[in-house]
């Protein structure tokens, strides 16, 4: 029985992750839209010798609620879609993992 639950656990993740990730749905409503990148980063005021530049915007990350760096400098940025109520049964709606090098 322990064999048959292990074939189904690793059948279900292998499936799992050669399935393509659904087209992610903002659901954050932003009157305008949101201001480009490029133009909020220079908008920034910084310290005397810093500067701020757009590393990364929408679409390549959207709806995120953490991030981090790891050890070869890449950021990892969590994405959530099925916070909302309406979208957690929803099987075409996952949340996912965004590596930006």
């Amino acid at each position: 029985m322990k064999r048959l639950l292990l074939l189904a656990f690793l059948t279900a993740a292998v499936n799992a992750q050669t399935a393509p990730f659904p087209q992610p749905i903002n659901t954050e409503r932003t009157p305008g839209g949101p201001k480009p990148a490029a133009e909020a980063a220079a908008q920034m005021k910084m310290p005397p010798g810093f500067r701020c530049t757009a590393f990364a915007a929408e679409p390549d990350v959207q709806q995120p609620i953490a991030m981090t760096t790891d050890a070869r400098g890449r950021l990892w940025v969590a994405e959530c879609y099925v916070y909302d109520r309406d979208t957690f049964n929803n099987p075409n709606i996952r949340d996912r993992i965004v590596i930006l090098e």
